[in-house]
């Protein structure tokens, strides 16, 4: 049986697309191996059939100013597990991951056939707007050459695929998989019990607007933002569904403890993929409110916005236009300019307007038929195919 191997540089907790990705490899019938970051007491196990081996990523027991070096022993211990693999095919995460899985095939890629594919989850030098001219110029060499000497680049939205193609002259525009969940069946009975949920655990009136936010919690993801709309709204609730780190969730807490949404707002861990549908669901509306802070934030296509399309809740996002040609195109939600007053006019109209409350719902019903991962997955299908076919000869 041939391996499909994929380095995470996460703990493989809440990886939607590398495990849509993963299921794919398996459906034409790979042996998937994970290999992922090691986290405190965390150890290699199986995890939905799939071997995870977990590398720390700070080996050693060094002072804090030698951070960077521990982080540098840890890269050959990652480069000699993906060796000790074997695989016929790797797929990296990030640039760092490619890094990794080049190092390790290096000098064995020709004779062993090996395939690599670098899927770029995000607009790699966007990210680095923030950083300094040199890092970015270093981002650039690396990447530049690196995507040259993969299979297959594959990123999430047309629009970084062009850009891409652009600053590198690739003669073959890299594939676009978009970050699509399965066709979500909806439970409207579990749906009404998780707003009971919601509204119980506030202790307030069944009656409010339900608004949620959900995904990772962390800084530019317009946490504050929809903190300030519910605290000047007191019509709605706020629901923040996800994990982040306890630091930065305190100072949130802390936002809503000294403004007018006391008590109008609840911080939810994050559940499970399987249950996320019922929680999103619950709302009214699905806030998108990130800040357009870098390319890789103005050009985004997330998770959250097909989440909210498979769970039949229209969608309020901020000036992004990847976004705004999807809400557009299937007419189920509204990219606005970040005016609070604006985004509470809109929601009003959504929730209180029951011939356009009608229309969104069934255009979202339309939309969830169309952007679901069982369409999304076939160019896939097709190039992972021909990896397995090659590898096989």
């Amino acid at each position: 049986m041939k391996t499909f191997l994929k380095i995470v540089p996460s703990e493989w907790k809440n990886a939607s697309r590398d495990k849509r990705e993963i299921s794919v490899a398996k459906e034409i019938g790979y042996n998937v191996v994970i290999i992922a970051r090691k986290e405190k007491n965390n150890l290699g196990y199986y995890i939905d059939d799939e071997r995870v081996i977990r590398i720390s990523t700070r080996p050693f027991k060094l002072p804090q100013k030698l951070n960077g070096l521990n982080r540098l022993c840890s890269v050959f211990l990652w480069i000699k597990e993906v060796k000790a693999v074997k695989a016929d095919v790797i797929s990296c995460h990030d640039i760092i991951t490619l890094i990794i899985a080049y190092l390790a095939v290096f000098g064995t890629r020709k004779k062993n056939h090996t395939v690599l594919i670098y899927d770029s989850h995000e607009f790699e030098l966007g990210r680095a707007g923030r950083k300094s001219k040199l890092k970015t110029l270093v981002i650039y060499l690396v990447e530049h050459f690196l995507i040259k000497k993969v299979d297959m680049t594959m990123v999430v939205n047309k629009k970084i695929a062009d850009e891409i193609q652009k600053i590198y002259r690739l003669e073959e525009k890299p594939l676009v998989i978009r970050n699509i969940p399965e066709y979500w069946i909806l439970d409207y009975k579990k749906t009404n019990e998780i707003r009971e949920k919601y509204f119980a655990s506030l202790g307030i009136d069944k009656g409010k607007i339900v608004l949620i936010t959900h995904g990772m919690i962390t800084e530019d993801r317009g946490i504050e933002r929809f903190i300030d709309l519910i605290a000047s709204f007191p019509e709605a609730i706020g629901i923040i569904l996800g994990n982040g780190t306890e630091g930065y969730i305190n100072k949130l807490k802390e936002k809503v403890h000294t403004s007018n949404a006391e008590g109008r707002v609840l911080f939810h861990k994050a559940v499970s993929l399987y249950e996320l549908k019922d929680y999103i669901s619950a709302a009214d509306v699905s806030m998108i409110l990130a800040d357009n802070s870098s390319k890789s934030y103005l050009w985004s296509l997330p998770n959250k916005l097909f989440e909210s399309i498979q769970a039949e809740t229209p969608i309020i996002c901020g000036e992004f236009p990847q976004m705004k040609e999807i809400l557009t195109k299937y007419k189920i939600g509204y990219s606005l300019s970040v005016d609070i007053e604006l985004i509470k006019k809109t929601i009003h109209n959504i929730v209180c307007d029951p011939v356009l409350t009608m229309e969104l719902k069934m255009n979202l019903k339309n939309a969830k038929e169309i952007l679901c991962w069982e369409n999304e997955k076939n160019e896939l299908v097709k190039k992972y195919k021909k990896f397995y076919d090659i590898n096989t000869i």
